[in-house]
């Protein structure tokens, strides 16, 4: 595997084990898998992780499970690099077999891009998932109480100020896709929201109404005296 280093050939005969006994012991070749590439990455920084992937998913069938390992390892401030991880979360995608495999992917890459100043670009990859998991309803609200959670933790940011955290700004669309997200029957309390102004008013009104109907009578009460 690779350029025929040592530790390549080494690994190469471990994973092509693991990949044998993969259906017996389902967790144990993506484990040694993201071993690999997290190994690989350290070995010699200045080769790409995506060369690395393409190796790998030559021989060694990457799956959801791999690519939870091998994402947090490429956000590291020293491989910390956008274009490499958007190749990456597009192949996890790839092997996403699942509404909620699709589900979990699309969340890291949101919360990532969202940490990055990528706000736009997270609420819209969350939307091709959202139109995804449609007639998935475990899958739908898992996506709402995720991107809602997000959304959450911007407004929270925002509101502290702090300086270094960058959450991005996010589609004009926002609104659209959270109200598009919410849980049959759940809402988000929004309607509730908008109708309490209204209410008050009503309720402002007929106060002062009252009060100048009480002005007017001691008015006329002290005419008559």
């Amino acid at each position: 595997m690779g350029n025929g280093h040592p530790i390549d050939r080494i690994w190469d005969e471990i994973l092509r084990e693991s990949l044998r006994l993969n259906e017996g012991l389902p967790d144990l070749h993506p484990s040694l898998l993201g071993k690999y590439f997290i190994s690989s990455l350290q070995r010699d920084p200045a080769q790409s992780a995506i060369s690395i992937l393409n190796r790998i998913s030559v021989k060694f069938r990457p799956s959801t499970a791999f690519f939870k390992i091998a994402f947090p390892a490429l956000t590291t401030p020293s491989t910390n690099k956008f274009c490499e991880l958007s190749k990456l979360y597009t192949a996890w995608r790839a092997v996403c077999k699942t509404g909620g495999d699709s589900v979990e992917a699309v969340m890291v890459w949101a919360e990532w891009l969202m940490g990055h100043g990528k706000g736009r670009d997270a609420g819209l990859a969350v939307d091709v998932v959202r139109r995804e998991v449609l007639d998935d309803e475990d899958s739908s609200g898992e996506l709402w109480r995720g991107w809602k959670g997000l959304l959450d933790m911007r407004e929270r940011i925002m509101e502290e100020g702090d300086g270094d955290l960058v959450m991005g700004d996010v589609p004009d669309g926002e609104n659209l896709v959270s109200l598009d997200l919410e849980e049959d029957g759940g809402g988000n309390g929004q309607e509730e929201d908008e109708e309490e102004p209204e209410e008050e008013a009503e309720e402002e009104d007929s106060l002062m109404d009252h009060e100048e109907e009480s002005e007017g009578n001691s008015v006329h009460r002290g005419e008559a005296s």
